[in-house]
């Protein structure tokens, strides 16, 4: 009996959660997705619906952070903190969804650092501008996680028309835009069709590791190293992304 009502609770979850992500409301069906895997945590449906819910919802909460940003550097006075700490907030739910996004990381530390430019010139009661030219002065640097920055930025078109082994698409794209490209062991050489036409280097990334079912981590400037996309993957780069981070920043 207990089974029984134990069922019907993870499904009513389930479905609160399906009808959710109909509406788009990525945010609810995490929060249901998760009621559900919390009743059958081995329900591999549950496990791959809440999963693609996170991403969803953490790619919301990442473009809401970049506006409130880019908002906040143009803004003045009590609307600066404002704006700044709503995008903090923002990308930090990002971050908490989806750990392994460096971008967010990066865009993250530089709010946060927005932030403490603040406090630090209402508390030496000096501007924020004079406060910047200290730092130049001084040569002051915040440690950040490494941000990918391809030799090209330029849009390209490459089409793959037959099963191509992945890891040759890689390699492609790795020479077309100055990226050297990694693998973790796990990674196979599974053969996809993929057409990308006028992408950039992330555009065109995201593009076959969701047909790819990868994931990548930023290890430089012009490297990355490409991880199969499954929970544990993702715990494991997950606990790598976040201890780099907040350590080097602990002291900021």
């Amino acid at each position: 009996m207990l089974l029984l009502i134990a069922g019907c609770a993870s499904f009513n979850a389930y479905e609160k959660g399906r009808n959710a992500e109909r509406g788009k409301d990525w945010d609810e069906a995490v929060v249901q997705y998760t009621k559900a895997l919390d009743i059958d945590p081995d329900n591999m449906r549950y496990q791959m619906n809440l999963q693609r819910a996170k991403l969803e919802a953490s790619r919301v909460h990442f473009e809401k952070g970049k506006t409130l940003e880019a908002a906040a550097f143009s803004a003045k006075g009590d609307d600066k903190v404002r704006l700044a700490q709503l995008a903090a907030t923002e990308l930090e739910i990002t971050i908490k969804l989806d750990p392994t996004n460096q971008f967010a990381a990066v865009e993250y530390g530089k709010t946060v650092a927005m932030l403490q430019d603040i406090h630090r010139a209402a508390a030496e009661n000096i501007s924020i501008e004079e406060l910047k030219k200290r730092a130049e002065k001084t040569n002051i640097t915040k440690s950040q996680p490494p941000q990918l920055e391809p030799t090209s930025t330029q849009p390209i078109t490459l089409t793959f028309p037959r099963d191509t082994p992945v890891k040759d698409i890689y390699r492609a794209l790795g020479n077309a835009f100055g990226i050297n490209i990694l693998f973790d062991q796990a990674v196979k050489d599974d053969r996809i069709s993929i057409e990308l036409r006028d992408v950039t280097a992330q555009q065109a990334l995201e593009r076959v590791m969701q047909a790819a079912n990868h994931f990548y981590k930023v290890l430089d400037e012009h490297s990355i190293i490409i991880v199969p996309d499954n929970p544990q993957a993702r715990r494991d780069y997950e606990d790598l992304v976040i201890r780099t981070f907040y350590l080097s920043n602990g002291d900021a």
